[in-house]
């Protein structure tokens, strides 16, 4: 019939309408698709961002909160743990200065007592220095010592006898003190000549201080007194008689006293320190004494003396001073 013809004809249009319209209407479908898609991309993204933003703000919002007002569980655990976390890096920091104090201790220790040492090291010195001075001073003191004091004995005193002590100086130096006996109880007369002598005790004209020992003979003697132009004097006047048990001493060693004479019964003031025995003087020279302490002295004495008379003596040796041992 007509009406189907009519309806078959539409159902035959529809389809190329159809594929007229998805021909005209494609693209423009697959562009709203892809603005949806990315719009839809956009906002998962927007979202992820936010969440994640939130998330982290309210993490540090809680912690704060929890520090501030740690009253829930979950803020004393985030309390102590800050609060332990702060007294773990205070005790690192305390040890770390703990270790360098200690160190700068020891360090300080170690030089406090290097300079200890250094300090008790110059006090020994300056001790050692001032033991030293006081040492030099001693010597200086017994070098310019002259009446008062007598050297330690090595000697025994016998009491019927007499000592006295002289002061000698070579080339104007102190070099040291003899120590003498004189047989007060064999020649009285000598001995006590010799001994007003050595203390000066009858003046300045009677006396051996300052006197030069003016013959050395080295072997032999060393001779002194002669503390006048003229020779000497005794304290008897000019001269005075030999005494016979001095006589008959014997010149039988060395460091013996006796006297010079110009022959028998002439003794004055001039006397001499025996260098060797010499037994061709017995009987010509009063023994008088012999020296007890300052052998050495007398060596030296010797030492600057001459092989034989008539050799000018190139040392001047002296008698600086003498006095009486009393005790």
């Amino acid at each position: 019939s007509k009406h189907n013809q009519e309806l078959l004809a539409t159902e035959r249009r529809v389809p190329k309408l159809m594929a007229h319209r998805g021909s005209a209407h494609g693209p423009r479908l697959a562009t709203r698709n892809a603005i949806l898609s990315g719009m839809t991309l956009l906002f998962l993204v927007y979202f992820v961002v936010v969440n994640v933003f939130f998330n982290f703000s309210g993490s540090s919002h809680a912690a704060i909160r929890a520090v501030e007002e740690p009253d829930g569980l979950s803020g004393q655990h985030a309390y102590a743990d800050k609060h332990l976390s702060k007294e773990q890096r205070q005790i690192e920091t305390q040890d770390e200065y703990v270790e360098v104090e200690e160190g700068e201790e020891y360090a300080d220790a170690d030089a406090e007592q290097e300079q200890e040492q250094m300090e008790e090291e110059r006090e020994d010195d300056t001790e050692m220095e001032q033991e030293q001075e006081q040492i030099e001073e001693q010597d200086e003191e017994a070098t310019a010592s002259t009446a008062t004091s007598a050297p330690l004995r090595t000697w025994e005193r016998k009491p019927e006898r007499k000592y006295v002590w002289l002061d000698v100086a070579i080339d104007d130096v102190y070099v040291g003190r003899i120590t003498a006996e004189l047989y007060a109880d064999l020649v009285p007369k000598t001995a006590e000549n010799f001994r007003a002598l050595t203390t000066g005790e009858k003046g300045p004209d009677y006396s051996f201080k300052n006197s030069v020992c003016h013959r050395i003979l080295k072997d032999f003697i060393v001779q002194c007194g002669a503390f006048t132009t003229a020779g000497g004097r005794s304290i008897y006047g000019n001269r005075f008689d030999d005494e016979p048990n001095g006589l008959r001493l014997k010149h039988s060693k060395r460091y013996l006293l006796q006297m010079a004479n110009l022959g028998p019964n002439t003794n004055g003031s001039q006397f001499c320190f025996m260098l060797k025995a010499s037994p061709h003087l017995n009987g010509k020279h009063v023994v008088f004494g012999e020296v007890v302490e300052g052998f050495e002295v007398v060596d030296q004495m010797e030492a600057a003396g001459v092989e034989a008379d008539g050799i000018p003596l190139v040392h001047k040796v002296t008698l600086m001073d003498g006095g009486e041992i009393l005790f």
